[in-house]
């Protein structure tokens, strides 16, 4: 059976404890000679801003992957946590996350009755997908439980997630052959290189796999997080969708992101030349409001049409009652901004920073709070001053 039916783009109403209509809006701009797109849905709580992302963005998609459940181990004993998601588009599939099983435990007396509730309760998925990184070792037994979950959730599609590093495993083959369909997924943190989100090598990665022939989809980036370190440049954490991370004395807060223009031109490549057995792009994960490390919507859309967005500040002096003036920052542009340092050319008889500024007399400048962002579309309060002049203002990078 084909793992994938998401050739065309169906806006449908979402189904929730309430049906809700949904106006179909025009797909969202695809670059020409990619194959069908769908997104990740993949947080635990459905909070508002994760609803209204689906509204606004399953109509231009090919399809959502919602997290259903997630599994860890207590020795040999299972931690189950479901999801229950209040919107479910049609096109929708459904997505286990499975911690490594100690060995010598036997997985499937947890996943069989799982997935079979799955596939009962969700007769038209597009897919039931199993998320379980295995070190290559026990891929030919992880192989096994795939096969044995494609039998009983038939005729729903299995789908497994895997490595580029299970690559070179005699037992790869086999694993992909248990199952309807697989995502090779080109995305991680890597220990070594914490701002390396994206595959160095998806192109060659890419090609590799599809010289197997099975149906394959790639996992891409869209994600972002605030690497917090010390003073000795120790790791001391990670700070993902939302919030902004401090750093200890001495220590360093970095943004670190996926990069849009590599995304942009990896895409670009397929473009042109796409293996066939490439037959759709995952994003990782769909974005939201709420999610402020990773790119919005607007900067999703520019990278699926192909293009390398940008942002576009715009700082506006306005004049107050009193003769003082209020610095707001605006993002015109389709991707973040961060924030830049506003160096005031006049001498300010007053001034003050606001929110993630604060001003500096001595480098006669507004200066930003580290690793911050203006998203697009977004405004923002830098503070205000009074001079003697109407000073000229110059915006300077923020520090590489």
């Amino acid at each position: 059976m084909e793992a994938h039916d998401l050739e065309r783009a169906v806006c449908a109403p979402l189904i929730a404890p309430l049906t809700l209509a949904l106006a179909c809006t025009p797909a969202t701009e695809r670059a020409e000679g990619l194959p069908p797109e769908a997104a990740y849905v993949w947080q635990r709580s459905w909070t508002p801003a994760v609803e209204e992302a689906v509204r606004r963005q399953a109509p231009g998609l090919d399809g959502l992957l919602l997290l259903a459940a997630e599994i860890s181990w207590q020795g040999s004993t299972a931690q189950i946590h479901q999801v229950q998601p209040t919107l479910v588009p049609r096109r929708a599939g459904w997505v286990v996350r499975v911690a490594v099983p100690p060995p010598g435990v036997d997985p499937l007396e947890v996943l069989a009755p799982l997935f079979g509730a799955l596939a009962q309760a969700h007769p038209d998925a597009l897919e039931l997908q199993l998320d379980l990184d295995v070190p290559t070792r026990r891929l030919a037994e992880h192989a096994r439980w795939v096969a044995q979950l494609e039998a009983l959730i038939e005729p729903v599609p299995l789908t497994v997630t895997t490595l580029p590093t299970w690559l070179s495993s005699p037992a790869f083959p086999e694993l992909i052959s248990a199952a309807d369909g697989y995502v090779l997924q080109l995305h991680w943190i890597h220990p070594g290189d914490p701002g390396q989100l994206l595959d160095p090598d998806a192109l060659e990665h890419t090609e590799r796999a599809a010289r197997l022939q099975r149906p394959l989809s790639v996992a891409l980036p869209t994600y972002g997080y605030q690497l917090v370190t010390g003073p000795d440049s120790s790791l001391l954490g990670l700070s993902a969708e939302q919030g902004h991370a401090s750093a200890p004395k001495g220590g360093s807060v970095t943004r670190l992101r996926a990069d849009p223009a590599r995304v942009a031109g990896l895409l670009r490549s397929w473009s042109r030349d796409r293996p066939t057995a490439l037959s759709r792009i995952l994003w990782f994960r769909l974005p939201t409001g709420q999610d402020q490390h990773a790119w919005s919507a607007q900067t999703l859309a520019t990278v699926r049409a192909g293009r390398i967005p940008r942002p576009q500040p715009r700082l506006q002096l306005r004049s107050e009652p009193g003769g003082s003036l209020t610095l707001i920052l605006h993002n015109d542009g389709d991707d973040d901004l961060p924030l830049p340092r506003i160096e005031v050319g006049a001498r300010a008889l007053l001034a003050d920073g606001l929110g993630a500024w604060r001003w500096s007399a001595p480098e006669h400048s507004f200066l930003p709070a580290p690793a911050r962002a203006l998203r697009p579309g977004r405004s923002q309060l830098v503070g205000w001053l009074r001079s003697e002049t109407i000073p000229t203002v110059t915006l300077h990078g923020p520090p590489q």
